[in-house]
């Protein structure tokens, strides 16, 4: 059970250090830093996927915890949200900094918005 945190909005992206790059130096950092975002993942989806509100989704320590990874991330955020959906997009924008253009007859609309950030993976080579 997860208990609200409080939530730091932050001014800037999250750039992913030297350590942790997108393109990871080796197989076994790789391996282990996608082993603990789909833990961490895991718990998320467990302890949230029923909620309505989007800020205690975001709230979730595991959800912090991902955003904490910065752009080393962004692969996985967008593939779990291909394969599981979820509120995945504050830590989208705050991790990149940006977010795709959504008209606004489709906000709320989130087979629209997974879409649009799916493709704005893509088009930033973050997913195939």
């Amino acid at each position: 059970t997860y208990r609200p945190a409080v939530l730091v909005e932050l001014a800037s992206p999250v750039r992913a250090t030297d350590a942790r790059r997108a393109t990871m130096t080796n197989d076994q950092e790789r391996q282990a830093f996608e082993a603990e975002f789909l833990r961490l993942a895991d718990e998320w989806h467990k302890d949230t996927d029923h909620l309505s509100s989007p800020s205690r989704v975001a709230m979730h320590p595991a959800y912090q915890r991902i955003i904490t990874k910065g752009e080393a991330a962004l692969h996985y955020i967008l593939k779990d949200l291909k394969s599981r959906g979820g509120q995945w997009y504050w830590a989208l924008e705050v991790i990149s900094g940006g977010q795709p253009d959504i008209p606004d007859d489709m906000q709320g609309v989130r087979s629209f918005i997974d879409n649009a950030w799916l493709n704005w993976g893509r088009q930033h080579r973050y997913i195939d």
